[in-house]
């Protein structure tokens, strides 16, 4: 349940949308990557068993870049990659039309 105005709705403004594309991304890339028939999906029982778009999520990065503000594909995500993320500058993240 939302409240009328304030700091929060202008911030959930800008994010719902964002979250929105990033979900769209990762359900394309899991499509593209043919990734749908993945036994974490499939397998009842199993960590995102009829979970594709959470599968999708946990298994792709997205970031934003730098120089232009948009959401880019940063590749598959694994632990390294994450941590190395979190230590990363800011200016680190530069999409593919901007490098």
């Amino acid at each position: 349940m939302r409240h009328e105005g304030g700091a929060l709705d202008s911030e959930l403004d800008s994010v719902i949308p964002l979250y929105q594309q990033i979900k769209d991304k990762a359900l394309r890339r899991l499509h593209h990557e043919k990734l749908l028939d993945d036994p974490k999906i499939q397998t009842p029982g199993g960590p995102f068993f009829g979970k594709p778009l959470e599968f999708a999520l946990n298994s792709f990065a997205y970031y934003i870049c730098h120089q232009c503000g948009k959401n880019y594909f940063g590749g598959r995500r694994d632990c390294e990659q994450n941590a190395d993320a979190e230590s990363a500058r800011p200016e680190e993240f530069v999409c593919f039309d901007c490098a």
